[in-house]
């Protein structure tokens, strides 16, 4: 008997000991965002030089000023722009994080379950054990569809440093079963060797990125993604594995690859677009504007 109850408070023991570790992989999304905001003002400190002030275009506005028709040159800043496209994807940069701290937040009460379900009160809400993992295949899908819109928000950004870019376009990819590079990828492929930005782009894309938009189009048109669960006899509980298959496949699509993300798969993607999004901004601001004139 004292056996069973020390194996029963070891595994228990060992579960918590995990819980804690994956809940410790979270992100602080304050701090996150203040380093996104820091580089909205490395923008404005670099619109703001002389230096690049003498480079904006000169518009001509006519002013009335004690009765006399007054000509008044007015400075187009490209940076307001750029400042303001920074400021307003702050939602598609963090969404990713945000999306990724739910997952674990909620795969972590249902792996627990068992060990806290004695300990809540009769007021607390008690989820279903279908709605409890529904929460996190929730979550985790948001979380892969938020990446690609991230990554397309940069697009619009890119048109003013690299010509042919039109800034209703998207990512784009690489179509295997065509060897065809679309939408941004084709710039990024093309230049990949003249251009340091594009060649780590490019790399980005064959390491982490295509895997993690592999599932968008299933999930926005098709299916969600599948599940099952690994058993794992150190800590004594399940580990959730999600897997982007379609359940009815259409012609040619019949061996489209199909991958699996684990809470820790997930965990590198968010640390490699952190990275990404650091690194596409520091070599953005060292780059010279192909154009100096406002957009809108």
């Amino acid at each position: 008997m004292d056996d069973i109850f020390r194996n029963i408070v070891g595994s228990e023991k060992n579960r918590r000991q995990f819980a804690d570790k994956v809940n410790s992989t979270k992100y602080d999304l304050d701090e996150l965002l203040s380093e996104f905001m820091g580089i909205s003002m490395k923008f404005y400190e670099k619109g703001t030089s002389s230096e690049e002030q003498a480079k904006f275009p000169k518009k001509e506005i006519t002013l009335e000023k004690d009765g006399q028709v007054v000509t008044v040159p007015i400075a187009l800043n490209v940076y307001e722009d750029l400042i303001t496209i920074i400021n307003t994807m702050y939602p598609s940069l963090i969404a990713p994080f945000h999306h990724y701290n739910n997952y674990i937040e909620y795969y972590l009460k249902d792996f627990l379950w068992d060990d806290i379900k004695y300990s809540i009160r009769e007021d607390e809400p008690r989820d279903s054990n279908t709605l409890r993992r529904t929460k996190y295949q929730i979550e985790i899908q948001a979380m892969l569809m938020s990446l690609k819109a991230g990554l397309d928000r940069f697009i619009i950004l890119f048109s003013y440093y690299f010509k042919g870019i039109s800034p209703y376009t998207t990512f784009g990819r690489y179509k295997e079963d065509k060897d065809k590079y679309e939408g941004f990828m084709f710039t990024v492929a093309a230049n990949k060797d003249t251009d340091e930005l594009m060649n780590f782009i490019y790399d980005n894309y064959f390491d982490w990125i295509k895997i993690a938009v592999a599932p968008r189009d299933t999930i926005t048109h098709y299916n969600d993604l599948g599940i099952y669960y690994e058993f794992n006899s150190e800590i004594q509980g399940d580990i959730p594995v999600h897997f982007n298959e379609r359940l009815i496949k259409e012609k040619g699509k019949e061996n489209t690859p199909v991958y699996i993300y684990k809470h820790d798969s997930i965990k590198e993607f968010t640390e490699s677009w952190k990275v990404f999004i650091h690194k596409v901004f520091t070599a953005l601001i060292k780059k010279e504007l192909i154009t100096y004139s406002p957009k809108f």
